[in-house]
């Protein structure tokens, strides 16, 4: 199913919030770093990044649509954070 390409109609602030994540995410997950240097050979660096926010849109819908962990996590800190969120929602109710 294609959409249609990137326009400059979208939310600027979704965009910016979406790459401050990303910069998270790219020096934490080596699958991300591998393929932004696999796609920054001789292309801008705008549309890199518009590549990467793609393909972690796609990530994220297909890890809610089959309820499941990312592949790439760390599963120490994936506990780690579970663990502390099961701890604040007890703490709220």
């Amino acid at each position: 199913m294609h959409i249609g390409g990137l326009s400059r109609c979208g939310r600027k602030r979704t965009y910016r919030f979406l790459l401050q994540a990303l910069q998270h995410v790219i020096g934490n997950t080596p699958s991300f770093a591998d393929y932004l240097a696999r796609k920054r050979r001789g292309k801008q660096i705008c549309k890199v990044r518009a590549a990467i926010v793609r393909k972690t849109i796609v990530a994220i819908f297909y890890i809610l649509k089959n309820k499941e962990v990312y592949r790439d996590a760390n599963m120490s800190l994936f506990a780690r954070k579970l663990k502390e969120i099961n701890r604040l929602s007890l703490q709220a109710a």
